[in-house]
């Protein structure tokens, strides 16, 4: 019974953090494109470069030993 009644301020608390780190995530790049005006898209370019790379290589070794 305790367990129930402090798992809703929790889930309200963790809800809430979660907006407030999203709304600053959101701020701070904002504030990042504002100052280097053209650079987010070099770094979602370059991101998605890195995020990409483990797949080609598993393809690539798949593809070597098949």
């Amino acid at each position: 019974m305790k367990t129930e009644e402090h798992a809703e301020p929790a889930a309200v608390f963790l809800q809430r953090v979660t907006a407030a780190v999203s709304e600053l995530k959101d701020q701070l790049q904002q504030d990042y494109e504002r100052t280097y005006p053209g650079l987010g898209e070099i770094k979602r370019g370059i991101r998605q470069e890195l995020v990409l790379q483990p797949y080609r290589a598993g393809l690539v070794l798949r593809l070597y030993r098949a």
